[in-house]
Parts: structure tokens; sequence; C-alpha cells
């Protein structure tokens, strides 16, 4: 990528943030711009719920991601997952991370929770999978959650929430256009 075609993703992505605040919209797609970053002024949009980052080279996540308090969805298809040290409690940077896991279960995880026992829960947008992660990057289940579409599962699965009681997971499968319950 050159830089004109970086300035240009850089300055689409302003102008999107613009038309988000003047209409005071509640979703932003942010998608396919290649970001290596978030602009700064996307935390200033208190209102949205709805951010689509995926498919951009974004390796870390600022701490200004609490800002959007009532954020409900974070896609991040097609960039880097790792976790940030102490995210919550950080002041500073990071830098990009440590890499959890890759490769092998993992195929374009869209939505991540985290199940009561500590494990990491990855719903693929590949395959329509569900995989278990343990916190050291060890992949130790794989569970079928959708099997529509071409390839099996393909683009069906993101956002996962854990049931309060902890004993079930919630998915969204936008294939059946459901939000649904494993348990």
């Amino acid at each position: 990528m050159s830089a004109q075609e970086g300035r240009k993703g850089l300055d689409e992505a302003i102008r999107r943030i613009e038309e988000a605040r003047k209409s005071n919209s509640k979703s932003l797609d942010l998608s396919e711009l290649e970001l290596s970053n978030v602009p700064t002024s996307v935390w200033e949009l208190s209102q949205i719920e709805e951010l689509n980052l995926g498919a951009n080279r974004i390796a870390a996540i600022p701490d200004a991601l609490g800002q959007l308090s009532n954020l409900r969805e974070l896609v991040l298809l097609n960039n880097r997952i790792a976790a940030i040290p102490n995210a919550l409690l950080r002041h500073g940077s990071a830098g990009t991370g440590q890499t959890v896991s890759r490769n092998g279960a993992i195929q374009g995880p869209l939505g991540v929770a985290i199940a009561p026992g500590g494990d990491i829960l990855a719903a693929n947008a590949l395959n329509g999978n569900l995989v278990e992660v343990t916190p050291n990057g060890r992949q130790v289940a794989v569970k079928t959650l959708d099997r529509s579409g071409s390839p099996a599962g393909a683009g069906a699965l993101f956002g996962l929430a854990v049931t309060p009681r902890g004993n079930g997971v919630y998915f969204v499968d936008d294939a059946t256009n459901t939000l649904d319950l494993l348990h």
C-alpha cells in the first residue's frame, strides 16, 4: 500500500466520522480503509453502539475505547487480535500487545467473550465455529454454531456474550438474522 492510498483511507475515515457526528448515527463503519490506528475523533462519538473496524491493519485498540459508553458491538474481523496487558488500569500505550492465539481453528475471529473459567471464546466469521482458547493461547475446543452459506458458516457469526449465570453463550447469527443461545 502506498502512502497516498493510506492517506485516502484516513481521509475517508475522517469523512465518515464527521458524518456520524452530524447525523448522531448509532453505527459507524470504518472497515476496509487500510487503517493501522483508530482515528482519535472516533472516541468523541459517545452515541455509537456499533463500530466496524474490520479488514484494516489495526493491531491495538487504545484505552479510549472505554469512552464509547454505549458501544454494544465492535467488529475487528481481519485485524490481529492481541492481549493488552493491564488494559483497564493502563494510562499509556501498550504498543501492539501480544498475540494470544492464531491459525489452527481460529479463522477470521469476529467476536470474543470471556467464559466464566477465564478462557476466551472466539466466533469465527469464516466457518461458523466457536473456538475456546485458554489465556495462554492453547485452542481447547471447537463447536460449530452455523452451517449455512458457502462455505458453510461463512460470514454468519459475530457478537458473543456469556449469559449472566455463566451457563450459556448468546451469539448473533447473521445468516439467519437471529440471536441464539448455546448452552
